[in-house]
């Protein structure tokens, strides 16, 4: 019992020190839906000097997270597209727990979600649309360091 009191203990103070951290590089990364502090921690450690090269194309942040398609195929013959799975397993699996949250408790994510549940897809296949509109608002976030607001109005 004292063992596990002990790493909750741990735990607490290592949450404690990685939101100051997260708090010390002024990032608004964390007003994305579905990026807690934690998540974003995650992120910004997996992602150290991937936007100092200023790029506009958000797909070089997608395919190092590993959520990128990659298609099966040999001669002729076309197989199913799959995740490639490349990269950072902990940026992929960062950005896959936020998907989680996200097509829950935002609207414009939910509605992602929803519609391709509607088409037929599987639970995760449908987060997985999530996830890669996720990346996009991270890469947006991100590269111009202003806070995430959902736009109004509009289908996504």
């Amino acid at each position: 019992m004292k063992n596990i009191e002990h790493l909750q203990k741990q735990k607490a103070l290592v949450e404690k020190k990685i939101g100051q951290l997260v708090a010390r590089q002024e990032s608004t990364l964390a007003t994305v839906p579905g990026i807690s502090t934690m998540i974003a921690g995650m992120i910004l450690g997996e992602t150290v000097g991937f936007f100092k090269k200023g790029s506009l194309d958000p797909r070089p942040l997608l395919a190092f997270a590993g959520l990128d398609p990659k298609l099966k195929q040999s001669g002729k013959w076309k197989g199913q597209t799959l995740m490639s799975k490349r990269g950072s397993p902990y940026l992929r699996e960062a950005i896959w727990q936020a998907a989680l949250v996200a097509s829950v408790h935002d609207a414009g994510f939910k509605s992602i979600y929803e519609k391709k549940r509607s088409e037929g897809k599987p639970h995760k296949v449908a987060l997985t649309y999530v996830a890669k509109k996720l990346t996009y608002v991270i890469h947006s976030v991100m590269r111009t360091n202003l806070p995430y607001r959902p736009v109004q109005g509009t289908a996504i």
